[in-house]
């Protein structure tokens, strides 16, 4: 299947005048192609309905885009010569969905699946639909509302179908890791020896062997090539300088009274850094989640990443020994996590967890929290970019494609109200993608769930980014600074055309783990603060324990809680 048929689809919002309104008519949607070719059927009321010319539309136009099969989850389906709700029962009967969302507005791939029939010049041809009351209004007069993202649910649902990945929890993993753990807190480093030979093919005699020793880290570093090991290095100056400004101290004040009040800043004592191995290994991910550890003062880093086959890669051993890791085992998978959380005789035990991993690992990382801290249960990546059409759609393409490229289900939406630029970026997108290595992981990520979602206007983008709260959030527009107020649900933001997402991933100094699917509506990137504790201090005068005991003693006797007020009675009677 081509990177045209693949591409998701746009869905447009209705307004909210129409929030009580029947549901649509789903059934024999009118075709017509961009152009001035005459439609298939005429377009009736409470029919999706072909676009006018540019002459004729509004200029306030909504449209909110959903990938295609997205879409589909959303309890919409688009095959045929029908568009209607899915069987899907907690979607199918939500009659807000249909009246909220117009399904199909454009195919960003430049075709519709199934409808080559309509294509012109050999071509397949462009299609917008929209929901329209009556034909003169089509498209665009139901449609008018200056934040249409505001009227149902059923924007959420598609928003929700669109952006949020819930990675399952299988239960079969699920099992297997909590069968690993278990077998791992029974017998400690025989498991951990056993495991690596059946699932990594890596064969040792005891855990000790498995250990790497610093100097095989500083070997690594001294052999890489001069401009890796430079950049390297670079790029772990720039993490350490920024993540400095980040370091809390202590702090306290003195009352009148003499009662001492504050607050004592400690870093954790031992931290585990999880670190893939084999072809997903990334020495950045090491500096991220290692220099703001040791910025913060923990007293040892301890890291685990798996060698398949007992093969090591050498950048993430150079990375580890320049962030300052302390011991660094070749261990991976629900085993390695395990181990950490619980400590075996070779490999001590430790306060929090960080680093990526793969399902098993999420899930171990999940069965041991509370027992350790751990970082965040991480979703695919994803990246939102706000476009005014001022960068130029070939860099744009490019922004898309670094985050497509991660893998199969990571995500890259592009938000602007120009149609021209949308365009623009589509003819990018195709043009450049044969010329990517990865071509393949980025066409089946953006044909999953990559879409181009055309807004009303700048402000419209930046309350659907907030709605979406991103990973990444570019900026890309004349006037960023202007723009910036706005977003307030971002995991990171990459102000104005010159940032590029790729830089903050390895080299402009803040960290690039960050939170996914939608959770930067509350947490925050991996930080200094993440790696110390915060402890109150309070030390109570002789007048304080007074003045304070009788408050103190009044609230617990409200409460029931007589030995409360009498331990504070005791220092004033």
């Amino acid at each position: 299947m081509s990177n045209r048929r693949k591409a998701g689809f746009v869905v447009a919002t209705t307004s909210s005048r129409h929030a009580n309104a029947a549901p649509p008519s789903l059934a024999a949607p009118c075709w017509r192609p961009r152009g001035n070719q005459p439609p298939r059927a005429r377009c009736s009321a409470s029919r999706f309905c072909a676009p006018q010319p540019a002459s004729r539309r509004s200029r306030s136009s909504p449209a909110v885009a959903v990938a295609g099969p997205a879409a589909r989850s959303a309890g919409i389906s688009g095959t045929g010569n029908a568009l209607g709700p899915a069987a899907n029962p907690s979607v199918a009967g939500n009659a807000t969905l249909g009246r909220a969302l117009a399904l199909v507005l454009r195919n960003v791939g430049g075709a519709v699946p199934g409808k080559t029939d309509m294509a012109t010049q050999g071509q397949p041809a462009k299609y917008t639909f929209c929901f329209a009351e009556n034909e003169p209004a089509c498209p665009w007069g139901p449609l008018h509302a200056a934040r249409g993202l505001a009227a149902g649910q059923g924007v959420d649902a598609a928003l929700a179908a669109l952006t949020r990945y819930e990675a399952a929890q299988d239960d079969a993993v699920e099992s297997v890791v909590r069968a690993i753990i278990a077998d791992v807190r029974a017998r400690g480093d025989a498991a951990l020896i056993e495991h690596p030979r059946r699932l990594d093919r890596a064969e040792a005699a005891s855990v000790a062997a498995l250990e790497i020793p610093r100097a095989e880290l500083e070997a690594a570093l001294a052999a890489l090539p001069e401009a890796r090991a430079a950049a390297l290095r670079e790029a772990a100056a720039r993490v350490r300088r920024y993540h400095e400004h980040q370091l809390a101290q202590s702090w306290q004040y003195v009352e009148a009274d003499g009662t001492l009040l504050g607050q004592r800043v400690t870093p954790l004592e031992r931290v585990g850094l999880y670190v893939p191995g084999g072809k997903a290994a990334y020495p950045s991910s090491v500096l991220m989640n290692a220099i703001p550890a040791k910025v913060a003062g923990v007293g040892e880093l301890v890291m685990v990443s798996p060698a398949p086959g007992g093969e090591k890669n050498a950048l993430v051993l150079a990375a580890a020994a320049l962030a300052g890791v302390d011991r660094v085992f070749a261990l991976g998978g629900a085993q390695a996590v395990a181990a950490l959380a619980y400590g075996t005789r070779s490999v001590p035990r430790v306060d929090k967890i960080v680093g990526p991993g793969n399902a098993y690992v999420a899930a171990a990382k999940r069965q041991v929290f509370g027992q350790v801290g751990i970082d965040m249960i991480a979703g695919p990546s994803e990246s939102l970019v706000i476009g005014d059409g001022s960068t130029p759609p070939e860099w744009i393409a490019l922004d898309l494609f670094s985050q497509a490229e991660h893998d199969e289900v990571a995500q890259a939406l592009l938000l602007s109200p120009s149609l021209e630029h949308l365009d623009a970026v589509q003819v990018a997108i195709e043009k450049l993608l044969p010329q990517m290595p990865r071509r393949a992981v980025i066409e089946a990520s953006l044909g999953a769930r990559g879409a181009l979602i055309r807004t009303v206007d700048l402000e419209e983008s930046c309350a659907l980014a907030n709605r979406i709260a991103p990973e990444h959030l570019e900026l890309s527009v004349a006037e960023p600074q202007a723009w910036l107020p706005k977003l307030k649900n971002a995991g990171a933001v990459f102000v104005g055309r010159w940032s590029s997402e790729a830089v903050g991933d390895y080299c402009a100094g803040p960290n690039h783990v960050l939170p996914t699917a939608g959770t930067a509506r509350f947490s925050s990137p991996l930080g200094v603060y993440d790696f110390q504790k915060r402890s109150s201090l309070i030390e109570v005068s002789r007048a304080g324990a007074d003045t304070l005991g009788r408050v103190a003693a009044t609230l617990a006797e409200g409460e029931g809680l007589i030995a409360h007020a009498r331990s504070a009675q005791a220092r004033f009677k």
